[in-house]
C-alpha cells in the first residue's frame, strides 16, 4: 500500500513542497510540486516565435516529443547535444544561439549578421575589430 507524506517546510504550502510516495516502505520518491526550472534556461521558446513556430510544428521538424519539448523549453527537462543541434537546425540558427542570444533583444546586430552573406560578415567583422581597436587604444 502507498503512503503519502507532504514535506510542507516550505511556508506550510503544501504546493510548493515535495510529495513523498513510497511503496510499501522500500524507497521513497518524490515529485517536485513547484515547477520552476531545474536546468539551465534556453531561448528555444522566444527562437520557435521568432520563426512563428507552435509547439507541434518544431516537435514535427526536430522529432522531439511535444511534452518533452515544452519541458525543454521550460527548463524542467534537460537537453543533450544532438536534441540541440536538431532544434537548431529546425530554427535556421546555431545552438550557441539557442543557449545563448535571445532573438528578440534590440539592437538587431545579430538579425542583420543572419542575413549577410559570407563577404559582407568579414566586412562587418572588420568594422567591429575597427571598432573595438580604437576603444582599447
Amino acid at each position: 500500500m502507498s503512503q503519502i507524506v507532504c514535506d510542507t517546510t516550505h511556508r506550510g504550502n503544501p504546493q510548493n513542497g515535495i510529495f513523498y510516495n513510497s511503496e510499501g516502505g522500500n524507497r521513497a520518491q518524490y515529485d517536485r510540486m513547484d515547477k520552476s526550472p531545474i536546468h539551465k534556461p534556453t531561448f528555444v521558446r522566444e527562437w520557435r516565435k521568432y520563426r512563428q513556430m507552435t509547439l507541434d510544428d518544431l516537435s514535427d521538424a526536430a522529432s522531439i516529443d511535444k511534452g518533452n519539448l515544452s519541458k525543454i523549453e521550460r527548463g524542467l527537462l534537460p537537453y543533450n547535444q544532438e536534441t540541440l543541434e536538431r532544434m537548431a537546425a529546425a530554427l535556421k540558427t546555431d545552438t550557441a544561439s539557442l543557449l545563448e542570444r535571445d532573438p528578440t533583444d534590440n539592437p538587431p546586430i545579430w538579425t542583420m549578421w543572419d542575413k549577410a552573406n559570407r563577404e559582407q560578415r568579414r566586412q562587418i567583422e572588420g568594422v567591429v575589430a575597427a571598432l573595438i581597436g580604437a576603444k582599447d587604444d
